[in-house]
């Protein structure tokens, strides 16, 4: 769950992610009380939680499903991503092998934003098996500086193509 924040006058945008099994106190009514488990009541029950849990103003929001945010990568064409080292989430399908600069389609870009059980082949790392590599250790925040790091790289895509009146 991204909270953006535009403005416009300064050509600004913030980001805000919760982690999708924050616990708050009226995330639905009745069951379990994780942020994400609002939205089994609908997005207004999420956007009233977030409102009353965090006093944060909900103007407007958007919801994308997996299709959605594929195609919205693969209508710009692909992006170009970095990968410092090799990494590897059995669960999303991520397999990249190698270090460097990628171009990932609207799958692969999924695959990176959808990680959450992810392994990497750090220094002193042997073996080429990556079901063999060590796991990240923090799940969700991770998880959560990698999707900032795909926003950015994506803002630069759209910026490159000369589609940034779009962001405002």
């Amino acid at each position: 769950i991204m909270i953006l924040h535009l403005n416009p006058s300064k050509r600004e945008i913030s980001i805000l992610s919760i982690p999708r099994d924050l616990f708050v106190p009226n995330a639905r009514a009745e069951g379990a009380n994780k942020v994400d488990a609002a939205l089994y009541e609908g997005p207004s029950q999420l956007v009233n939680a977030i409102q009353e849990d965090f006093g944060i103003p909900i103007q407007h929001y958007v919801e994308l499903n997996f299709d959605t945010f594929a195609s919205i990568v693969d209508a710009l064409g692909g992006i170009n991503m970095y990968f410092p080292e090799p990494v590897f989430d059995q669960y999303s399908g991520l397999n990249v092998q190698t270090t460097g600069c990628l171009h990932l389609d609207g799958v692969h870009a999924l695959q990176v934003v959808r990680a959450r059980h992810l392994q990497y082949k750090g220094p002193g790392v042997t073996t080429t098996d990556p079901y063999y590599w060590p796991q990240e250790g923090e799940s969700d925040l991770a998880r959560i500086r990698r999707d900032h790091e795909f926003l950015r790289v994506l803002a630069t895509a759209v910026a490159e193509r000369g589609l940034g009146h779009l962001l405002t």
